[in-house]
């Protein structure tokens, strides 16, 4: 009869799935992982009964928001400690790493994540980085990014969130960006890269940036912009340059921009999680200003303007959701 698992297991085996979830892992470290598994057969066992949890819990406020809105009536009753729990009810040899998990995902989801970051913002948090190139780099709120500069090299991984980048022109190394499926190569410019998973965003201010995803590649100018979603470039569009930095002065532009990006960078702003009710809520088209210092403002004028419902399950989640089922 094997040997049972032990805790130190199975909280390396969380910790190697958190990694794994954030993309693929260096080579040094993907080698590590590989021998972990092949070490005790036990490991893998502990990683199957992570990756259910992460099941549970990585996307527990979809699951969440969607079983709320179904009998909101019924459940006015109940505490909201007992709704945010009840997904781990099936899991009960992991309690406590349960709870711990659950913790992580309200109060640091991205805490395991950024442990490799080299400047990392917390919520409605933003830095000012000058780079060893002279270059500047702005870090919105809850964003990430990794540095690598030396002879010859100007790099930089927005790893989440999103930067605004002033680059330092005259110098012989490109200065090139990833952020998911995008890649940004520049000469000296100044522009504006969010990141949304591995889909990205890139709005250039000045200069000429040329953006890659996939086979495809475009040069964009003062004033255009490009999505890179599922590893494809959209068409170039047009935007105000202005509204591309405005949250660095404190503003949060959206031109019929989907709701569930308006809903991220609301969520940069402040502690806790909003939750759409619904897949068909996040391709709504948005549009306005909001003061980025206000996002239970700029969330309650949101739930107006779209004629949605807003419910505070706990201090920390929030749902939206379509009107239809009371509140």
């Amino acid at each position: 009869m094997s040997e049972p698992m032990t805790e130190a297991q199975r909280d390396a085996a969380a910790t190697w799935l958190v990694r794994r979830q954030d993309g693929p892992l260096p080579p040094a470290d993907e080698a590590a992982f590989r021998s972990w598994i092949a070490a005790d057969p036990r490991h893998a066992e502990a990683l199957g009964e992570a990756e259910v949890l992460w099941q549970q819990l990585e996307e527990p406020g979809r699951r969440l928001a969607d079983r709320f809105a179904a009998d909101v009536r019924r459940q006015k009753q109940r505490s909201w400690l007992a709704t945010l729990l009840r997904p781990l009810v099936a899991l009960p040899a992991l309690g406590a790493a349960a709870c711990a998990a659950l913790a992580l995902w309200v109060f640091a989801p991205s805490a395991v994540a950024d442990l490799g970051a080299d400047a990392v913002t917390a919520r409605g948090e933003i830095r000012d980085l000058a780079l060893p190139d002279g270059s500047v780099l702005h870090l919105a709120a809850d964003s990430a990014v990794g540095l690598e500069f030396g002879e010859g090299l100007r790099q930089v991984e927005l790893r989440r969130g999103e930067a605004f980048f002033e680059v330092r022109p005259g110098l012989p190394a490109p200065f090139t960006v990833s952020a998911g499926d995008a890649r940004i190569r520049v000469v000296g410019t100044r522009f504006n890269v969010g990141r949304f998973g591995d889909d990205a965003e890139v709005t250039v201010t000045e200069g000429v940036v040329e953006v890659t995803a996939g086979p495809a590649s475009v040069r964009l100018t003062a004033g255009q912009q490009v999505s890179a979603e599922n590893g494809t470039l959209s068409a170039i569009g047009t935007v105000d340059p202005a509204d591309a930095a405005a949250w660095m002065q404190g503003r949060l532009v959206f031109h019929l921009r989907p709701l569930d990006r308006v809903v991220a960078a609301l969520q940069r702003q402040a502690p806790g999680h909003i939750l759409l009710s619904g897949d068909r809520l996040a391709g709504m088209r948005v549009s306005g200003t909001f003061p980025a210092g206000d996002p239970d403002g700029a969330l309650a004028a949101l739930s107006s303007s779209l004629g949605l419902g807003l419910t505070e399950v706990t201090p920390w989640v929030r749902i939206l959701r379509r009107d239809d089922t009371g509140s």
